[in-house]
C-alpha cells in the first residue's frame, strides 16, 4: 500500500458519507496516510470544488469514494478523472471504464468488495483491493490482477455475530499464488 499509493504509512482512511470531510482527507494525507472523500451525498459540480477545496490543502495524494450503484455515482467519478484524482476506490458496481481511465493519467484503482463473488468479479488492473467479508472466504488463490487487499469484517454463527480479525493477502508477483496471514 505505501509504495503503490505513495505514503509512508499503512493508514487509510474510510470514505464515511457525511464524516470524511475534505479537512478530514486532506489531514490524513499530510500525516502520510491515504485520505478518502465519500462523493455519495455530492452532485459532479459540488464534487468539482471538493476535489479542488482537498488540493488547496495538501498536496499529497488522496482517493475519493464510489458507490457505482447509487444516483450520480458515475458522473461523480466522470468528474473525478476529469479533475485526475490520484486514486479512486469504488464498490458495488463494474469499474473497469473508470480504472482504466484512471490508468491513462498515471491514477490507481481500489475496490472495496462484500464478497468473494465481488473479489472474483472485480476487473481492471487495481492497485489494491479491500475485502468487508469473511476473511476466510477470500483466503483462496485469486484470479484478478490485484497487489495486496486487506479484509475484515464479520462471521455469522448461528446465534448472534463474531468478529473475524483483519487479515491481509498480498500476490506474489506472475505467480499468481495468494499469502494468507491473519493479524
Amino acid at each position: 500500500m505505501m509504495e503503490v499509493f505513495g505514503v509512508k504509512y499503512p493508514i487509510m482512511l474510510t470514505g464515511m458519507a457525511f464524516g470524511s470531510l475534505p479537512k478530514l482527507v486532506a489531514a490524513v494525507s499530510e500525516a502520510d496516510g491515504l485520505g478518502t472523500y465519500n462523493s455519495v451525498a455530492n452532485t459532479p459540480e459540488e464534487m468539482k470544488e471538493i476535489i479542488k477545496e482537498i488540493r488547496s490543502l495538501t498536496d499529497k495524494p488522496f482517493s475519493v469514494n464510489f458507490t457505482l450503484l447509487l444516483p450520480n455515482a458515475r458522473e461523480n467519478a466522470e468528474m473525478a478523472l476529469e479533475e485526475k484524482v490520484p486514486i479512486l476506490n469504488y464498490a458495488l458496481g463494474k469499474a473497469d471504464w473508470m480504472i482504466k481511465a484512471a490508468h491513462e493519467y498515471g491514477g490507481k484503482g481500489i475496490a472495496t468488495v462484500t464478497t468473494e463473488r465481488h473479489v472474483l468479479k472485480a476487473e481492471g488492473k487495481l492497485s489494491m483491493m479491500k475485502a468487508v467479508s469473511s476473511a476466510m472466504k477470500v483466503k483462496k488463490e485469486l484470479d484478478v490482477p490485484i497487489h495486496k487487499m486487506s479484509a475484515s469484517g464479520l462471521k455469522q454463527k448461528d446465534r448472534g455475530v463474531t468478529r473475524s480479525g483483519p487479515a491481509s493477502f498480498e500476490r506474489s508477483g506472475d505467480q499468481g499464488s495468494c499469502r494468507y496471514r491473519q493479524s
